[in-house]
């Protein structure tokens, strides 16, 4: 089955409310400044703007109701390994596309199976998110601690620079902090912007992450550490 849609960057939350619709409740429903906030995490490398955005937002949403993606979904939200496994001998499946869609839904036994010999535990789709990213920022901590616990990387960046404990931190997920941390991961780490997981926490005003943050040691980003690491 052929996975063209990156659902795995659309907030099941938001598939919830659109999963079903029709093109013209779509139509109705997904203004112009609320398809732009979805692109620009569906495709964050790109800046699609106005009438351009809400169309191509509701050709998406109108896709995902198609019989074969709504199977799937379905089959990824129940955890059901039964259908994934179906899925899975089809040579046309993306196997990456089912693995990051699964640590989403904090499906369990899909990313279990998955990880036993049919995917590389830290693949990355086309902007470096991999399964760890996918299941911070969906806040699928069972899924994490699978992920963790059989190796995955904790200091993999995307193409925009953002670790796993950055993208904790700006959630306000003390708990996966709280995973990250212990686990070693990097945090001085900063993004393309100069930002570490300290700054993101603070610009979202969780106090409780930031003050686990600066016990763990972390730093306020400065200028001078910026250009130290850029040059």
């Amino acid at each position: 089955m052929k996975i063209s849609i990156p659902i795995w960057r659309i907030s099941p939350s938001v598939i919830g409310r659109y999963m079903g619709k029709t093109t013209s409740e779509l139509e109705l429903e997904i203004n112009n400044l609320l398809a732009e906030n979805l692109l620009s995490i569906i495709y964050p490398l790109k800046n699609i703007k106005g009438l351009a955005a809400r169309k191509i937002c509701v050709g998406l949403f109108s896709k995902l109701n198609e019989h074969s993606l709504h199977h799937f979904l379905d089959a990824v939200k129940n955890d059901n390994l039964i259908i994934i496994k179906d899925l899975l001998k089809e040579k046309d499946t993306n196997k990456t596309a089912v693995f990051l869609t699964a640590a989403a839904y904090n499906s369990v036994n899909i990313v279990k199976h998955l990880i036993m010999g049919f995917i590389n535990i830290d693949v990355k789709d086309d902007i470096g998110w991999s399964a760890i990213n996918t299941a911070i920022l969906y806040g699928s901590t069972d899924v994490l601690k699978v992920l963790i616990r059989n190796g995955a990387a904790i200091d993999e960046k995307t193409v925009l620079g953002l670790t796993p404990l950055m993208l904790a931190a700006a959630k306000g997920n003390h708990e996966m902090c709280e995973i990250l941390i212990k686990e070693g991961a990097d945090i001085h780490a900063i993004d393309i912007e100069g930002w570490n997981a300290l700054k993101y926490s603070c610009s979202e005003g969780k106090s409780i992450t930031e003050n686990l943050l600066r016990t763990a040691g972390a730093k306020d980003v400065n200028e001078s550490d910026i250009k130290s690491v850029f040059g």
